[in-house]
C-alpha cells in the first residue's frame, strides 16, 4: 500500500492536479510539495433553494450535525457544553447526525449523564432533511469541534440557514471561511474558547442577529452556476499546463 501511495504521489508531479480546498493542498504538501495544484474557487456547491424556508422560532441555543464520531468533535460536546451550562445553566444543545458505530453513541450519553447534562444535551439522531434545516434554523449558532475535514459542507450549509459556526481553528475551516465572521473559530482543542465564544453569541440577540445575515451573505456564492463555471476554467488550466 505504501509504494502503491509513493508510486501514486510520483504520477502526479506530472499533472496540474485540482483541488477543492486550500486545506487538501496543505495536507498534500507534507507527501510531496513538488505535486503542483490548482485550487476551485467554489470549490462546492449546495442547492441554496432548500434553505430558503421561513425562519424558525429558536428552540435551541445550539446544534451540533455531523458524522456521529469521536473526529468529528463527538466526545469534546459535552465538555464543552458543561463550561457554558455552569454560566447559563439552561443552555440547550440537540446534536443530530448519522451513526457509525453505535458504541460512539453510548460513550457519549454515558459522558451526558455522567456530567449531569440530560436536560441540556439532546440527542437527535439521524433527521430527514428539511426537519434537519428547520432545527438548524431554530438554532442560535452551530457548534462544530471536529477535527477531521476537508471542505465542511456542515459549516456551508449552517451559513446558508443563517446560522453562526464556532468551530476548531483546523485548516479545512481556516482556508475555507476564514473571510467569514459569522465562522468564528478557536484553537484546536481549546475547550474554553469554544464555551466562551457560543456564551458570546446565545447571550447577545443582536449580535446573534449581525452574524445570521453575514452567514447567508458569505454562503450565497456557493450556487452550483458558479461553481460549473470554477470547474470549466479549472479544467483549461489542466489542458493548458500539459501543453506546456
Amino acid at each position: 500500500m505504501a509504494l502503491q501511495l509513493l508510486s501514486q504521489l510520483k504520477v502526479a508531479e506530472k499533472s496540474l492536479m485540482l483541488s477543492v480546498s486550500s486545506s487538501v493542498v496543505e495536507d498534500f504538501n507534507f507527501l510531496n510539495p513538488k505535486i503542483k495544484f490548482h485550487v476551485i474557487d467554489p470549490g462546492n456547491a449546495i442547492n441554496l433553494d432548500k434553505f430558503s424556508i421561513p425562519s424558525q422560532d429558536v428552540k435551541y441555543d445550539a446544534i451540533f450535525f455531523a458524522r456521529l464520531i469521536p473526529e468529528k468533535g463527538l466526545y469534546d460536546l459535552p465538555i464543552i457544553w458543561k463550561h457554558v451550562t455552569e454560566k447559563n445553566p439552561q443552555a440547550k444543545l440537540c446534536v443530530a447526525g448519522i451513526t457509525e458505530n453505535r458504541k460512539f453513541i453510548s460513550q457519549f450519553l454515558d459522558m451526558v449523564n455522567e456530567l449531569c447534562l440530560s436536560e441540556n444535551i439532546f440527542y437527535l439522531g439521524m433527521l430527514e432533511e428539511n426537519t434537519l434545516i428547520s432545527t438548524i434554523k431554530s438554532s442560535k449558532l452551530t457548534i462544530y469541534p471536529s477535527l477531521v475535514d476537508s471542505f465542511s459542507l456542515v459549516t456551508l450549509e449552517s451559513l446558508a440557514c443563517g446560522t453562526p459556526v464556532v468551530a476548531y481553528d483546523i485548516s479545512a475551516i481556516r482556508h475555507n471561511f476564514s473571510k467569514c465572521d459569522a465562522v468564528i473559530r478557536c484553537p484546536i482543542k481549546n475547550i474554553e474558547c469554544m464555551a466562551e465564544q457560543t456564551l458570546s453569541i446565545i447571550k447577545n440577540e443582536k449580535l446573534k442577529e449581525t452574524l445570521s445575515e453575514k452567514a447567508k451573505n458569505y454562503s450565497a456564492k456557493y450556487d452550483w452556476i458558479n461553481i460549473v463555471r470554477a470547474e470549466k476554467e479549472a479544467y483549461f488550466k489542466v489542458v493548458d499546463y500539459m501543453q506546456k
